[in-house]
């Protein structure tokens, strides 16, 4: 599975102050990439978007799309204190990668 990741993505995961927390994001995140499957806890929020949720820390979670079979989109992140208006980003973000990406 390849994974992708939105600059929105990206600049969440430059800015986390928690390296463990980094550290532990990344490897699930590098499991997923080795396997081609989700891994650890997960759930739908509709159609195109999922939850990768983190019970450590502030209840991390990581927004992303599967898009076929083949690629692991990364959208947004935050924690369980943002977690409606992240979702409402990553809604936002996964819109505008699909108008650039059809």
């Amino acid at each position: 599975m390849r994974i992708e990741a939105s600059s929105t993505y990206r600049r969440w995961m430059r800015n986390l102050r928690d390296t463990r927390a980094k550290m532990r994001i990344n490897a699930r995140i590098a499991q997923m990439q080795h396997h081609g499957a989700l891994f650890g806890d997960w759930k739908p929020l509709d159609h195109d978007l999922i939850e990768l949720r983190f019970h450590f820390g502030p209840g991390y979670r990581i927004y992303a799309s599967l898009q076929g079979s083949e690629l692991l989109l990364l959208v947004a992140a935050g924690d369980k204190t943002s977690q409606a208006r992240d979702i409402a980003q990553a809604r936002t973000i996964l819109n505008e990668w699909r108008k650039n990406h059809d």
